[in-house]
């Protein structure tokens, strides 16, 4: 039985992560830096303090995404899949 139940949740977990996609994004707060968003994922995760920097580029806090020239639906999708 216990075997049963840790392979239903692995699975649940597996398809959760899998089929993951973005539940909301919406601005937290605005600093000198501009628009700092939130992004929440239908899998739980979630993402705070993402902006777009003078470069172009999208940051979390100070760390650079890597993500040029994205939206930020388009970043969400890609941090939340």
């Amino acid at each position: 039985m216990n075997k049963l139940l840790v392979g239903t949740l692995a699975v649940g977990i597996l398809a959760t992560t899998l089929f993951a996609g973005v539940k909301k994004v919406y601005v937290g707060m605005t600093t000198s830096e501009g628009k700092q968003y939130v992004i929440e994922c239908t899998n739980g995760n979630s993402y705070n303090s993402i902006h777009l920097g003078r470069n172009g580029m999208w940051f979390s806090g100070a760390w650079q995404l890597g993500y040029r020239g994205l939206s930020i639906n388009e970043v969400a999708e890609k941090k939340c899949n």
